[in-house]
Parts: structure tokens; sequence; C-alpha cells
């Protein structure tokens, strides 16, 4: 395993004297071996995104991201260039498998893709059944009105020693109680909600793509990508090793 540090004290073969860029801004793992490549925010104050073929989408810091030579990259607002340009200048070149015009690049497997795919719709199905729940949290602040009048009533009716007054404040002190503890648990519940499904909506956005050129198939249902047969940017070929014949 090697890195490449990226930065305007990284060691990447250009200078990059962007202000907006950090002093170790991210990092690019490579797997001799396998020629694989993963590229990491390294805590970056302006963020890393990767281009999917539609936009650029910011990386979470310290998650690693598989890349390609053809992935663009922008760190913070204006630095972009392709990975490729990390390796133009320097000594030791990677192993053979990093090099795209090998044949066996033409063909990739993209079986990982359908479980991409049917992860984030196992996801935001339960998000969304979820966010049905909260809703209905909602709904409950007519109950507690009707409560509040309920208990009103009772203490108006029986008395147990209150004034008229009283009997009155208290079902309404005890409904702004019960309230105020119904929005805070709807407030936090939504809340956590949101960024689970800002998260499934982001790590499907930078992962279901094609592998080669980053492609997005955002939309796409699995099988459809699959029968294609390839990429419609880069014409790379598609096949799925998991798929029984």
């Amino acid at each position: 395993m090697s890195e490449i540090l990226i930065g305007r004290e990284g060691n990447q073969p250009f200078v990059i004297g962007d202000p907006d860029v950090s002093r170790r801004h991210a990092v690019l793992t490579i797997n001799e071996a396998t020629g694989q490549m993963q590229l990491k925010d390294n805590n970056s104050e302006n963020g890393t995104f990767i281009y999917n073929g539609q936009a650029f989408v910011r990386l979470y810091a310290g998650q690693p991201y598989p890349v390609t030579f053809d992935t663009m990259i922008q760190l913070g607002p204006n630095t972009r260039f392709h990975i490729r340009r990390l390796f133009q200048q320097k000594k030791v070149e990677p192993q053979q498998p990093l090099k795209p015009e090998k044949p066996e690049k033409k063909t990739v497997d993209i079986g990982h893709l359908r479980q991409v795919s049917e992860r984030y719709v196992s996801e935001r199905m339960a998000v969304e059944s979820k966010m049905g729940l909260v809703n209905g949290l909602r709904s409950c602040s007519i109950l507690v009105s009707m409560l509040a009048g309920s208990t009103g009533f009772i203490f108006d009716s029986f008395g147990y020693g209150l004034s008229s007054t009283q009997a009155k404040l208290i079902p309404i002190v005890f409904a702004f109680i019960l309230m105020v503890v119904l929005l805070l648990l709807i407030n936090i519940l939504n809340k956590k909600l949101l960024m689970r499904r800002s998260k499934n909506d982001h790590d499907y956005a930078v992962k279901y793509c094609c592998p080669v050129c980053h492609f997005s198939f955002q939309g796409k249902i699995y099988e459809n990508v699959l029968a294609e047969g390839s990429c419609p940017k880069c014409k790379t070929k598609f096949y799925d090793s998991r798929q029984k014949h």
C-alpha cells in the first residue's frame, strides 16, 4: 500500500497554491497488488468532491471512496483535476493494473451496484416509514387538546376542593407540558431521520455509478443498467459475476 498526500503541503507532483485548499487536504491510497485506489478527505475545511457524471458530490471526512484514473476531483470551491495527474511526474509509476490502457479494464464487474441500489431503496423506505410515524405524532396535538378538555371537565365537575380558576388552569398547564414534550420528541426524531436520509442519498450519489468514469446511474433500476451492457459515457462493457446463468 502507498499513499499520495494531496494539498498545499502534499507530495503530489504539482504545486497547489489555492488558499482554499488545506495543507493536508486529502489522501489517495493505492493498493499495488490489486491496482485499486481510494480517495479520502483528510478533515479539510472546504471539502473534497468527486464528479459522478452529473455533479460534484462532497465526500464525508475520513471515509474512503473508490476512484480511477478518469475520476475528476475538486478540492475546495475552485481546484479541479483528474486522478491521473497525481502520477504524471512521479518517479515510481503504479503497477500495470492501474493503467487504463489494459484490455481487461474494458469489461468490468458491476455486481456490487446491485447491493448499492437495493440498500438505497431499502433505507429510503425505512426512513419514509418512520417519517410517517413522526407525522402521526404531530396529529397527537389534537388528542392532547381533547385530553386537556376532558381533564378540565373532570376538575370542574368534581371540584376536588379547587376553585373555578384552578380547575380551568390545571388542564391548560397539563396540556402545555404535554405539547412541549411532544414537540421536542418530534423535533429530535425528525432531525435524526433527515440526517439518515441525507447520508443515504449521498452514498447513493457517490457509489451508484460507473466504476471506470464515475458516470452516475441515479434513478435507473440496476437490471436496466446491466441490460444496457455498457456505460453510455466511457463505453466500458458491464457484466455481473454474481448473476446465475
